[in-house]
């Protein structure tokens, strides 16, 4: 017995059109996926083909100009282009790594005539992490105010790596006037917790900061901190320590009394 719809004819007919229409317009939506997928590869790749060639081009002109004759000045150096900045930081915290002493103050004043501090500040405020830490880095070379500024701005931040850059960068001035607020942002920061790390901020300051880093060993801060202090009296070795790692190695706490023995080693 043949079968018989319960529609009419016209309305089946309506139906497989639609059917039809909307398996088209699926069909041409994925097709137009495909296609905006394939040209932003197409774009994403040219960026980065274009970045790496502007990174050696940049990578040459920072040697050429670090191995000129005459100091660089910003009316001889040439114009950046958008984004060269993120590549110069990367290029100069990478060359930093093997410059010391005339070569590296001729690096900082190059960065510096470039007028890059805004910049920076911009990477600080949008850039991941890393390029967040090599702007922190190199600034802290600069010596002036702003960037100074800018450190203290980090260093309140809530990223312990960050913080930790910033605090290194303002350590690295050597100024005995800045301890009580590097002091006051080690303590407030509960998330830096690296003992190694914060010792190799404290000790910057070397001899000028042994009254300091005593009064801290004695203190009733966070055990990383007092820690941090014992290992960079550990690194400055002044004899005024004496007395006060004495006195600290008979403490409590088992971690204060080595440090304490390690140090008087020293």
């Amino acid at each position: 017995m043949p079968s018989t719809s319960v529609f009419p004819p016209a309305f089946e007919s309506l139906l497989l059109t639609a059917v039809w229409l909307t398996a088209l317009m699926l069909a041409g939506a994925a097709l137009a996926l495909i296609a905006a997928l394939i040209i932003r590869r197409a774009f994403a790749e040219r960026r980065l083909l274009h970045a790496m060639r502007r990174r050696r081009e940049l990578s040459r002109m920072l040697h050429a100009i670090l191995n000129a004759p005459v100091e660089p000045t910003g009316q001889i150096l040439p114009a950046l282009q958008s984004g060269d900045a993120s590549i110069i930081a990367d290029l100069a915290v990478g060359m930093l790594r093997n410059l010391r002493g005339k070569d590296e103050a001729r690096l900082s004043a190059l960065l510096k005539s470039w007028n890059l501090t805004a910049d920076f500040r911009r990477m600080l405020r949008r850039g991941r992490r890393g390029q967040r830490i090599r702007a922190l880095t190199l600034l802290a070379r600069f010596g002036d105010a702003e960037s100074l500024a800018i450190l203290f701005d980090a260093a309140a931040g809530r990223d312990p790596y960050v913080q930790m850059a910033a605090l290194r960068g303002i350590a690295m001035r050597q100024d005995p006037g800045h301890f009580p607020q590097i002091l006051d942002a080690l303590i407030q920061a509960s998330e830096l917790r690296n003992t190694a790390m914060l010792a190799d901020v404290l000790k910057e300051f070397r001899e000028s900061a042994v009254p300091q880093l005593l009064t801290l060993s004695l203190s009733q801060a966070r055990p990383e901190i007092r820690l941090a202090a014992m290992r960079a009296l550990t690194a400055i070795r002044s004899p005024d320590a004496g007395p006060t790692l004495i006195a600290l190695a008979q403490h409590g706490a088992p971690d204060i009394r080595i440090q304490a023995f390690a140090a008087l080693a020293r």
